[in-house]
């Protein structure tokens, strides 16, 4: 390390990050949208996207990934974790009169990408984060997997409430509700990638789901609910306005 003019040799070494990645996002979106009249409403939401880069991911998600090769960052260039290609969402209301109302939202979506962690430092840069080596594995003996090669399940979920007001006593009103949380109990399951995404470092073809690798854990085992969902649930309430 330079100080002024001088070598200062009491500093072993000084770390600094850059940003030399570059990615690409493309959207289409779609809107269809009633405002309130006739006693309903609607919202519809259609969403295509593609988002790609090579190296974005480790600051954006959960994942664990550094640059395979810091002095070629371009063949780590790839979708990302952020990267979800079909998107609906469909909100709605209807005043069935006599001061009942119904109103509910639905969400499908493509299911986030999936990684695939490897345990060896294949490269021999000495780079670990959590646990995890920065390399990918290697595909036939010659093609480099990418960073992303499986996604979790699709996701759905429909969440639905009814209403009934009642007037009460100078001009006020208690309205009671009650909300439906996932009506069809869609499963939603979901792949822990901290536990189930390790494999191994040489692989004759891409990794499956349920294949075994070095930590004797299934890949992409279905172990917990996706975030944002929830089994079916019901909640019932009561306001007064007043």
């Amino acid at each position: 390390i330079l100080t002024g003019n001088q070598i200062d040799d009491s500093i072993a070494g000084a770390l600094a990050l850059g940003s030399y990645s570059e990615g690409k996002f493309q959207q289409f979106v779609l809107n269809l949208d009633r405002r309130f009249a006739n006693n309903f409403s609607f919202f519809i939401n259609y969403t295509w996207s593609k988002n790609e880069d090579n190296a974005a991911s480790e600051r954006d998600t959960d994942t664990f990934f550094g640059p395979q090769d810091p002095i070629n960052i371009g063949i780590d260039y790839g979708r990302n974790g952020l990267d979800i290609p079909h998107q609906l969402k469909v909100a709605g209301m209807v005043d069935l009169g006599s001061n009942w109302m119904i109103s509910g939202t639905l969400i499908a979506r493509s299911g986030v990408p999936y990684p695939a962690y490897i345990l060896e430092d294949t490269n021999g840069d000495g780079v670990f984060n959590s646990g995890f080596s920065n390399d990918r594995p290697v595909v036939g003996g010659s093609r480099l997997l990418g960073r992303y090669p499986a996604r979790q399940p699709d996701f759905f979920q429909t969440d639905l409430r009814v209403s009934k007001s009642f007037n009460v006593w100078n001009e006020k009103r208690l309205e009671l509700t009650a909300d439906f949380f996932n009506i069809f109990d869609t499963e939603n399951k979901y792949s822990n990638p901290n536990i189930s995404a390790v494999v191994d470092s040489e692989l004759d073809a891409a990794p499956q789901p349920g294949d075994i690798g070095p930590t004797g854990t299934a890949y992409r085992t279905l172990d917990q609910i996706s975030p944002g969902s929830t089994p079916f649930a019901v909640q019932l309430g009561a306001r007064l306005h007043f």
